[in-house]
């Protein structure tokens, strides 16, 4: 070759941010020869000597990646737009924003589209944005079923009807706003028969700002959530933002992967935006990459912050992991351990009932339930969600069917649907079903027999409870076993499912067991006490230790050679 032919000359790339405003520094540029090999990597800037050629240079950033071939016959310096990352989020840097998003985000996270009920009104704004991908999709928000909006306790806040939303039918959006008091508050909404439950928590001086995509449904597992200080509003330029937003839906759940520079920015900037600082201490405590004074003050800056946050309160669980401290055994102990970390008793949040917003958090708890039993409260949206078999992305999000089937019929005024006469063969069947199961007869239930004269063992009796509480949730009813008798008849058993709705209210949720569960505690039946199978079960189920207790229980009453006991339940929650 010719001496001219190797002359080498300067290649500049830029990457520019989407709005083009200044460098971003966050996006990756790697250089490539026309033989697949690298030449030349950097953030933001890189500059080399490079012979002609044509080269490719790829900049990839949370997740998005683009590639642009340039021809290099001489000096050449070119500013590049990074990619644009895919987000329901409508900030700057998503190629899903448009400014028919972005006007009405700004402009209601500032402006209630409704009033909150009396008994729910406050000063931390809710802010619910359902939106398509863009403008061309046309989606007809009216026929979507979009959900409801409501209390732990079961209060609802908005079924998302057209008196509570601000929409444009044409754009594809619809937004739903108000300001409520600081806690925890439940987005549900049906997927595939279930009701999948999204936690979303507000906190005094905070506005939560939930987007929502939707297409033929709402995605409740790819929402997007900014925290922001009340009174502030959306900024779709609000660069730090789009970073915590970029590293959850690139990441998922894997916080331990985000770069330290992310984690840092996270946990420093968690004044300006609290989810940056539960996310970046999630992702700090995931690492192996720790700092004992450094997490000792984040936990307690991030308590003064949100108080009585369950993240934060799992945050504390996670920081004693992969370090030498003494794990708290006991209920008493778990609470002198937090008072110190925290600087004060966090014995009036204990036990916890509400699910956290992350599910590393959820995780955390559920791991640290297994250690102290009563951590989790009995019959609650949380244990509901600690026995979950539904997980999708960062978000603490479950399959909350059980108990929102029992809210729905504490609604003033609701009435259960079904007649005695559909009831009747419904429980009838069941229990038809449970003889044959327990081969004790062959013969045609009377309307007088009772519940003991079809089977008069525990084991056969737990058969029908079980099968009958399935049979039920089918139809949207919440099964209490406990309300059979052992000389109630089947009339007896339909009456009560349809007339005793206040004392089953009363009751409460009852923590049934999953199948799957059941299925792996009949897998570890062994020898062990119940203690040790309770506990291999826990871990490996990653369930709460009291739940994998139950089904071991009733996993050995439905075994023929177990010894006649009583129907398992869950213990009760004792005073700690």
């Amino acid at each position: 070759m010719s001496p001219s032919e190797q002359a080498e000359y300067p290649f500049a790339i830029t990457a520019m941010r989407p709005d083009e405003s200044h460098w971003d520094l966050d996006c990756e540029i790697t250089i490539f020869d026309g033989r697949n090999r690298i030449q030349a990597t950097g953030n933001g800037y890189v500059e080399r000597d490079l012979p002609r050629g044509l080269y490719v240079v790829r900049l990839a950033t949370a997740g998005a990646m683009t590639e642009t071939v340039i021809s290099h016959d001489g000096p050449t310096e070119r500013k590049i737009e990074g990619p644009k990352r895919s987000s329901a989020l409508p900030a700057t840097d998503a190629k899903d924003n448009h400014e028919y998003y972005s006007g009405p985000a700004t402009h209601f996270s500032l402006v209630s589209t409704a009033h909150a009920p009396q008994s729910t009104a406050g000063t931390c704004r809710m802010m619910i944005m359902f939106r398509a991908r863009e403008e061309s999709e046309r989606i007809a928000l009216g026929s979507i079923h979009l959900g409801s909006l409501q209390t732990a306790d079961g209060e609802t806040i908005t079924s998302f009807g057209d008196a509570d939303l601000a929409k444009d039918e044409a754009a594809g959006w619809a937004i739903f706003s108000t300001c409520l008091k600081p806690g925890a508050y439940l987005l549900t909404n049906e997927e595939e028969n279930d009701q999948i439950v999204m936690p979303i928590h507000l906190f005094e001086g905070w506005d939560s700002l939930v987007f929502l995509p939707v297409d033929k449904r709402v995605h409740l597992a790819r929402a997007s959530l900014d925290i922001v200080a009340h009174g502030s509003g959306f900024d779709p330029a609000d660069g730090f933002s789009q970073k915590i937003d970029a590293a959850v839906k690139m990441l998922g759940k894997r916080f331990g992967d985000i770069p330290q520079e992310v984690r840092a920015a996270a946990i420093h900037g968690k004044f300006q935006h609290p989810l940056a600082g539960i996310i970046g201490a999630c992702a700090h405590f995931l690492s192996k990459d720790r700092d004992a004074h450094l997490e000792a003050t984040m936990i307690r800056n991030l308590w003064a912050l949100m108080p009585g946050s369950p993240d934060v309160i799992a945050l504390l669980f996670l920081s004693w992991r992969g370090r030498e401290v003494e794990q708290p055994r006991d209920f008493n102990a778990l609470l002198k351990k937090a008072e110190t970390a925290f600087g004060q008793s966090i014995a009036g949040f204990l036990p916890l009932s509400t699910p956290p917003i992350l599910r590393p958090s959820l995780d955390a708890i559920i791991a640290q339930s297994q250690v102290v039993p009563y951590l989790i409260a009995a019959n609650s949206w949380l244990e509901t969600a600690s026995i979950s078999d539904y997980a999708a992305g960062p978000w603490a999000i479950f399959d909350g069917s059980p108990m929102v089937s029992l809210i729905m019929s504490m609604q003033p005024g609701t009435r259960n649907p079904l007649s005695h006469q559909k009831l009747y063969p419904i429980v009838k069947g069941v229990f038809s079903q449970t003889l044959e199961l327990a081969r004790r007869a062959d013969w045609e239930i009377s309307k007088n027999a009772t519940i003991k004269s079809i089977a008069n063992t525990p084991l056969a009796r737990e058969l029908g409870r079980t099968e009958l509480g399935a049979k039920l949730q089918e139809l949207q009813i919440q099964f209490f076993p406990d309300l059979i008798a052992a000389d109630d008849t089947v009339a007896d058993v339909v009456s009560k499912i349809r007339d005793q709705s206040e004392t089953i209210m009363r009751i409460g949720v009852s923590s049934s067991v999953p199948r799957w569960l059941l299925d792996m505690a009949r897998d570890i039946l062994s020898e062990d006490d119940i203690d040790t199978m309770a506990r291999d079960l826990a871990s490996r189920a990653q369930v709460p230790l009291r739940v994998a207790a139950a089904a071991l229980q009733l996993a050995q009453a439905s075994d023929k050679r177990a010894p006649n006991t009583d129907p398992p339940t869950l213990p009760r929650l004792p005073v700690p």
